[in-house]
Order: structure tokens, then sequence, then C-alpha cells
């Protein structure tokens, strides 16, 4: 589900616009259908465990960009502070 929720959120949502994802429980969906009528919002409904299994993969897949983007400015920083610090312990000329 985990393409299949950001399929969704990438191709039916447009910029600007607001998600909300909620778990209902219950077999009548009159009361939530109405509601979404009401403020003319379009329900996808899918399993709660699927959903949130999703969620939790568009987390990690967010989390392990951050923790990558992280070791490469790391990594950068490393490199310029020794090339800052060769500079610094050459003679003067």
């Amino acid at each position: 589900m985990s393409s299949g929720l950001v399929a969704l959120v990438a191709d039916e949502v447009s910029a600007g616009s607001t998600v909300l994802v909620a778990e209902v429980v219950g077999r009548d969906t009159a009361a939530i259908d109405l509601f979404a009528m009401r403020f003319g919002a379009v329900l996808e409904r899918g399993a709660a465990e699927r959903v949130r299994a999703g969620v939790k993969a568009v987390r990690e897949a967010a989390k392990a960009r951050r923790e990558q983007k992280k070791a490469q400015l790391e990594a950068t920083m490393e490199t310029h502070g020794k090339a800052l610090k060769q500079r610094l312990q050459r003679p003067a000329a």
C-alpha cells in the first residue's frame, strides 16, 4: 500500500489541498458519507492496516533520505575541514 498511498496523494491531490486520513470504525458508512458530501470531499477507503503500513513506509523512506543527506553533509564538512586545516598548517611564504 505504500506506493498506493503515495500514488494517490501524488496523483489525486492538487497543491494547496488538504488530505485527512481517519480511521472510522463501524459498518454504517452513511454518516461519514454525508459528512464528506457536505464538504465536497472525495473518500478513498482502504483497510486500516494497509494504510498504516503505507504511512509507515513513507515515514521510513523520509527518515532514510534525511539520514543519507546528513551523512553526505557530514562527509562534505569533514572534507572541507581537512582542506582548511591543511591550508592553515602550511608555512607562510
